[in-house]
């Protein structure tokens, strides 16, 4: 006997998977490109001497608050470029192209 709900729940099935699977992935990524910044911190205990690695660290904190700054300054420039409608909000696409830019 056929059962009209069988193949809906077996894409809503399918869909779920994909989605689980997709965001494994994702999270994964995240997880493994995320720290590589910490790994920069070892790198320079053996490019400099002994004496100036704390300024070296000093100035790759900086240099990372100011990248961090300046993305985000970009971010805004690209969502300040469309008009806010009626309710004071920008639309959709200024978020989703400002977040598309870093990658």
């Amino acid at each position: 006997m056929y059962d009209p709900v069988e193949p809906l729940h077996y894409q809503l099935v399918m869909q779920t998977a994909y989605r689980r699977q997709t965001q494994y992935v994702l999270w994964g990524a995240v997880g493994a490109f995320g720290c590589m910044g910490v790994l920069s911190y070892s790198i320079l205990d053996r490019m400099f001497p002994t004496s100036v690695v704390g300024r070296a660290n000093s100035a790759l904190n900086v240099l990372h608050l100011a990248a961090a700054w300046a993305v985000q300054a970009g971010m805004g420039a690209v969502i300040a470029r469309w008009a806010a409608g009626p309710d004071g909000h920008y639309p959709a696409v200024t978020y989703h192209t400002a977040f598309a830019l870093p990658l």
